[in-house]
């Protein structure tokens, strides 16, 4: 965008304000402002200015106190948007937004080399090849992690939890958008795994759902783990599923009344009838917030898991010349109870959005008179926390260990995959990974090692017995920490055989459907009538 397209943009944007403003109108002089002080500064600097780097900054400006969904997307960013609405993208498969100012995972996408690599939901991403991302906006991190397929790229990665930052290389490739990740059938019990809501959601859920009725189920528990959400159309038909005609899903309000509206099922759900069990998280976001907290209101799902993530606003995208484009916070919606699942109580910018304490603490009613809060997303009616992995369990992720040592164990074998990982099977990987260098993040150890060479170059007197307990009491340490992920070794060794020996789909029927115990959970309750009922008429 040269200066002489930048003075052209500002003339036309003066003159649709002219057209639809005052001239006494406080926007209508700030736009004048900005866009003769920009042309101004341009003319005048001794050497020459890119107006893009102009515009970005005064954007980063007017986002300071703007909230964090709200965005200007330029038009290298946007074609990325277009892609994913066509079911596919070449990156590595992360879905990521801002929150309290940092760059954050929300999940990655089923499938991904950013789930292979173990991303998870919360990590904070700090740098993307070594360009600190502090202060961009979601899409802008969102463009440097993309690219062509085959080449890789650096994370710099932050984890709550963890007190030192790590690094990860991850190699991009083709990334397909299926909205339904898995369905299938465990005892008369069907199951659909839903990553994310697409415009092509609606037609994978109901071809899964005919194919498990054509099974004969007697429920259904529904997936919504670590899914970020998506096209709202999508969650209202999923919700409509389950529901009788002329029940309101959702209703949204704004600043300008015309944008306020609510939605409603229009005809009887074929599933109305149909007990279901619905599994979140906090990976869980917006439009699953919506099928989850919706069905709960009308207590016509059990919700089982952890806290969703929280996201109660509504974005539109306001297309600009140039294929440029504003993703702008247009409402918030509310759920059929009344409640508002956004989390607000650490932001600034939440008081712009005219949420009052009461909206927050208030306790609503679903139909059948059961408590339900607002003001931090979805709680479950079954709350499973989620897994604890520490820092040697995020370096075996990390390093790609898992992945790498049951391709090499395969190899080993001569093709043979273990249907269960034993005791042997753990020893043999903790070979492996020694084998490859592999050291465990011991702060302990490495603490008293350079203490004892600290000492050492003072001529210290502290005999060499003293480091020798100190060390073994370190070592000790380690292999606690062995002891303490040993089940989380467990689980990714087996869905890694699991993956060998058939994909995607022996990683459900070979794992997790036989071990995630939130699953085990929902089928549980979905065999017991009684145990069903009584959670759903329980206060």
């Amino acid at each position: 965008m040269g200066i002489r397209l930048l003075f052209g943009v500002a003339t036309v944007l003066a003159i649709a304000l002219a057209l639809t403003l005052t001239l006494d109108d406080p926007r209508y002089r700030s736009a004048r402002l900005l866009t003769s002080s920009m042309i101004t500064v341009a003319d005048s600097l001794y050497a020459p200015v890119d107006a893009r780097e102009l515009f970005a900054s005064a954007w980063l400006g007017m986002k300071g106190i703007l909230d964090p969904y709200t965005n200007f997307i330029p038009e290298e960013s946007y074609r990325y948007v277009e892609e994913e609405s066509r079911g596919s993208f070449e990156g590595i498969g992360v879905e990521i937004t801002v929150r309290d100012g940092l760059v954050t995972v929300i999940s990655p996408i089923a499938g991904s080399n950013a789930e292979e690599v173990g991303l998870r939901s919360g990590d904070q991403v700090i740098s993307v090849d070594s360009v600190d991302v502090d202060g961009m906006a979601a899409d802008e991190v969102t463009s440097l992690i993309r690219g062509p397929a085959g080449t890789t790229v650096l994370l710099g990665i932050k984890r709550p939890g963890i007190s030192e930052p790590f690094e990860v290389t991850v190699e991009r490739r083709k990334v397909e958008l299926n909205s339904v990740d898995f369905s299938g059938i465990v005892d008369s019990i069907g199951y659909i795994r839903l990553t994310r809501f697409a415009l092509t959601t609606p037609y994978e859920v109901s071809e899964s759902i005919e194919t498990l009725l054509r099974q004969g189920i007697r429920g259904i528990v529904l997936d919504l783990r670590g899914n970020p959400g998506g096209f709202m159309s999508s969650a209202v038909y999923i919700a409509e599923l389950f529901l009788p005609s002329d029940k309101l899903i959702l209703a949204t309000k704004s600043r300008r009344g015309w944008e306020n509206y609510s939605i409603r099922t229009q005809q009887d759900g074929p599933l109305m009838d149909m007990p279901l069990a619905i599994l979140i998280d906090r990976g869980s976001a917006s439009a699953s917030e919506i099928v989850a907290g919706t069905l709960q209101d009308y207590d016509r799902a059990v919700v089982i898991g952890d806290t969703t993530f929280g996201k109660g606003l509504v974005q539109t995208n306001l297309m600009l010349e140039g294929g440029n484009a504003f993703r702008v916070t247009t409402s918030k919606y509310y759920l059929p109870s009344g409640r508002l699942v956004q989390r607000f109580s650490d932001r600034d910018w939440a008081k712009y959005l005219n949420v009052s304490r009461s909206e927050l603490n208030t306790a609503f009613r679903t139909e059948g008179g059961r408590s339900v809060y607002g003001g931090g997303g979805v709680a479950p009616d079954f709350a499973i926390p989620p897994d604890s992995v520490n820092l040697l369990g995020t370096a075996l992720s990390y390093g790609n260990y898992f992945f790498r040592f049951v391709v090499d164990y395969r190899v080993e074998h001569s093709d043979s995959i273990p249907l269960r990982v034993d005791e042997s099977v753990v020893f043999d990987f903790r070979d492996y990974v020694g084998d490859l260098g592999f050291t465990v993040p011991n702060i302990l150890l490495a603490a008293v090692t350079e203490l004892e060479d600290a000492i050492a170059d003072t001529d210290g007197r502290i005999p060499a017995q003293v480091f020798e307990r100190m060390k073994n009491k370190a070592r000790r340490f380690e292999q606690q920490l062995w002891m303490e992920s040993h089940d989380y070794i467990v689980e990714r060794l087996r869905e890694g055989f699991a993956n060998q020996r058939g994909g995607r789909s022996e990683i459900y029927t070979g794992s997790r459907l036989r071990c995630d115990q939130t699953i085990q959970k929902a089928f549980h309750i979905l065999s017991d009538d009684s145990l069903y009922l009584q959670t759903l008429n329980s206060e």
